[in-house]
């Protein structure tokens, strides 16, 4: 009787552990988002700009947060201005408000 019990128990554990490494290893395929297009706003007081975006992953209008811990690439400076054209990669976790609000994680300048 007490083998059948744990066996029961240990099948469920087997069960539980698979589900969540499977998780684990679907999650770790996922690249971050990037978000390409032109600045259209900046907001130096609170360190975000507005980019109209073209790419597939965040299409149209997203507010980007550009903290401290951003990655400049390319000659990059802090120094945005309307017109420039960017590419981001951004966190995963995105505001959902209207535009979206998206934190920067690298940052560099493109041709278009």
């Amino acid at each position: 009787m007490y083998e059948l019990i744990y066996n029961k128990q240990m099948k469920k554990y087997i069960i539980i552990v698979l589900i969540v490494v499977t998780s684990l290893m679907v999650g770790c395929g996922q690249s971050d988002p990037v978000v390409k297009g032109k600045v259209v706003e900046v907001n130096i007081d609170i360190g975000e700009i507005m980019v109209e975006s073209t790419s597939e992953d965040m299409p149209g209008l997203v507010r980007i947060s550009i903290g401290k811990k951003a990655e400049y690439k390319n000659g990059v400076s802090n120094e945005f201005a309307v017109g420039n054209y960017v590419e981001m990669t951004i966190e995963d976790a995105v505001a959902q408000s209207y535009p979206p609000l998206a934190i920067a994680k690298s940052v560099k300048v493109t041709k278009k």
